[in-house]
């Protein structure tokens, strides 16, 4: 599946869900085929996308369908650790340096938003809060109103 890269300006990269592989796609004729985005963070690759039945959050051949019985956290300032829990238990844990976080002493604007955009990671975590109690059907409408509008 072609999915975009976090960054808008980032292109579009080929996702394989069954491997977690992640590859560019050259040329500035391909768009993305499905909601959702890759993210390469400490040489690593981590998707979110949904699967027509949730959300999912990947990381290699890793899964996790962000659920009520899944929770996630990021915590720390500087230096933050992303954690995927599922039933209380850690499934996942990702530690990061946040080195665009300087940005949110320095300007008086930077809000949540602001740190969604610069922070994947607090972005699917976003997300997540968002959607883990609603219905999947939901979600899938929402793509399908947007019909031939980018999400």
């Amino acid at each position: 599946m072609k999915l975009n890269h976090y960054w808008t300006s980032g292109g579009t990269f080929e996702f394989d869900p069954d491997s977690g592989e992640v590859t560019r796609i050259r040329g500035d004729e391909e768009s993305p085929t499905n909601w959702g985005s890759v993210w390469k963070q400490r040489g690593r690759w981590f998707a979110l996308w949904h699967d027509g039945d949730a959300l999912v959050f990947q990381h290699g051949q890793h899964r996790w369908n962000l659920t009520p019985d899944v929770t996630l956290r990021v915590t720390g300032r500087n230096r933050r650790t992303f954690r995927v829990l599922r039933n209380g238990d850690e499934a996942f844990r990702f530690t990061y340096f946040a080195k665009w976080a300087i940005f949110s002493f320095v300007d008086p604007t930077y809000d949540a938003l602001d740190a969604e955009s610069d922070d994947f990671f607090l972005y699917v975590t976003a997300m997540w809060k968002h959607w883990k109690d609603r219905r999947a059907d939901e979600f899938t409408a929402l793509l399908q109103e947007a019909g031939s509008r980018t999400l």
